[in-house]
């Protein structure tokens, strides 16, 4: 027979001191655990609070932290789990109202800097969206994610969809979706995937300008307007003989000005262009070029007292400072012909942005002439900007520029933005307009063409191929 046990209370004693024992030192090593998780979470979290961003790739971090200064912090409510929501919907569209374009994407930006926060949920929910804003707000994220890594304090981003299908494969290959995914460009990437053409590039593998920095440049020019070529090749169409030479000096030239007016020892550019020819889709040829650093306004009232181009440039700003901004009047003047803030230097230039949005104007046009604009309830009307600073210019094909003669016989080219084409009067406020609470630092030049119209070639066309300007 089996002697039973007699548990006394010196058997529990000893065996409670045992569980004691076993349980503090699991106790212990949870808290020493904790320790070093709070101090690598604190350490994290003071690098992100400074925003003292020193790794190369968070140029965009740096430059948009002026943003919006009145930019709203996530609350307590908000953030549940170290999770947060951020719905994109209404307006985002940065033709329409680029300020709420740029608050939306510094809120995005402090909510995903913010060390409390390790997951978003970005949901687009029947926002009215375009290429430039998409891929502004995903390099922001790409930047993030990559800079928090580095940090030791990863955030995941995950994105809900509720558009149409064209602005699915938008936000897929050139929004927050395609940055996050292809967030290093190691050169300037064509890519085509059946009906979209998009192409991408910067400048973050060259601290400063040099002979590899400026083929680097010549070679985004180039392969972003090939890019173009190759999507009209789906209608059957190629520009004229001499177009595509243009149109790369143009956006080459307007990558010098980034190079050169940045004023910082790194300049910072970007290039993304897209066009979707599926028949169902809003078919628009899209093409952001951005630039960080000092705006153009800024530029000019750097330059010395001698300075012609700076004289010019005043001249026409003290004329009409009682309607405008002198920093609206600046981001004018130097847009005219001859009053580049390199005239001193090079009396050629300040005509690349011009001749390339009045390029894409003509192309827009003579696409409707050839194939006709589709369904009228879709934007047919192509529609340009360039934002610097608070100034907003908004080219909408109502203002061409004009060839100046000069006393001497030269030529000037002059876009006054008015009726009457001349600069001794203002411009029209329809065309000029600052933005409220928003700063942007640097250039940043957005084009829209559409390209709505039949795909096939017209009747009475042997060669199968459209030429047009």
């Amino acid at each position: 027979m089996k002697k039973k046990t007699i548990v006394t209370e010196f058997h529990r004693v000893i065996r409670w001191k045992k569980h004691l024992k076993a349980y503090n030192k699991k106790r212990k090593a949870k808290k020493d655990r904790l320790r070093r998780i709070f101090k690598q979470d604190e350490l994290s979290s003071d690098r992100l609070k400074s925003e003292q961003f020193k790794f190369e790739g968070a140029r965009l971090l740096n430059e948009l932290k002026v943003l919006n200064p009145h930019t709203r912090h996530a609350t307590k409510r908000e953030i549940k789990k170290r999770k947060v929501n951020f719905p994109i919907k209404g307006s985002f569209d940065i033709y329409e109202d680029p300020n709420s374009v740029f608050r939306t994407i510094s809120t995005f930006r402090q909510l995903a800097l913010n060390p409390n926060i390790d997951v978003i949920y970005t949901i687009h929910d029947r926002a009215n969206t375009c290429m430039s804003s998409e891929a502004l707000l995903g390099i922001v994220a790409a930047e993030v994610s990559e800079y928090r890594g580095q940090v030791k304090c990863p955030v995941k981003m995950h994105g809900h969809m509720k558009q149409s299908t064209s602005d699915k494969v938008l936000i897929g290959e050139v929004g927050i979706v395609g940055e996050l995914n292809n967030a290093e460009i190691h050169g300037g990437v064509g890519i085509i995937k059946q009906n979209v053409f998009l192409f991408k590039s910067d400048n973050k593998l060259f601290e400063s300008a040099s002979l590899s920095a400026e083929d680097y440049k010549n070679e985004t020019a180039i392969g972003c307007i090939k890019q173009l070529s190759k999507g009209l090749a789906r209608f059957e169409l190629r520009l004229m003989d001499g177009v595509e030479d243009e149109l790369a000096m143009s956006l080459g030239e307007i990558l010098d000005n980034a190079q050169e007016h940045c004023h910082r020892t790194s300049p910072s550019w970007y290039v993304r262009s897209f066009l979707n020819t599926d028949d169902s889709c809003l078919r628009y040829f899209e093409l952001m070029v951005m630039n960080l650093g000092h705006s153009i306004a800024q530029t000019f009232e750097m330059l010395p007292d001698t300075s012609a181009a700076k004289a010019d440039a005043m001249s026409y700003a003290r004329r009409h400072s009682n309607l405008f901004t002198t920093e609206e009047l600046l981001t004018v003047a130097a847009l005219q012909g001859n009053v580049s803030s390199k005239k001193d230097e090079d009396m050629t230039r300040g005509q690349g942005t011009i001749r390339l949005i009045e390029t894409f104007e003509t192309i827009s046009k003579e696409f409707v002439e050839l194939r006709g604009s589709g369904d009228t309830k879709k934007n047919c009307t192509p529609i340009m900007n360039i934002i610097s600073g608070k100034t907003v210019i908004t080219f909408n094909g109502k203002y061409k520029s004009k060839i100046v003669i000069n006393e001497d016989g030269s030529e000037d080219v002059h876009i006054p933005f008015n009726q009457e084409e001349t600069l001794k009067l203002p411009p029209d406020s329809t065309s000029i307009s600052s933005m409220a609470n928003t700063y942007f630092p640097g250039v940043m030049i957005n084009i829209r063409i559409p390209l709505n119209g039949r795909t096939k070639t017209l009747k009475g066309n042997s060669q199968g191929i459209n030429k047009y300007v």
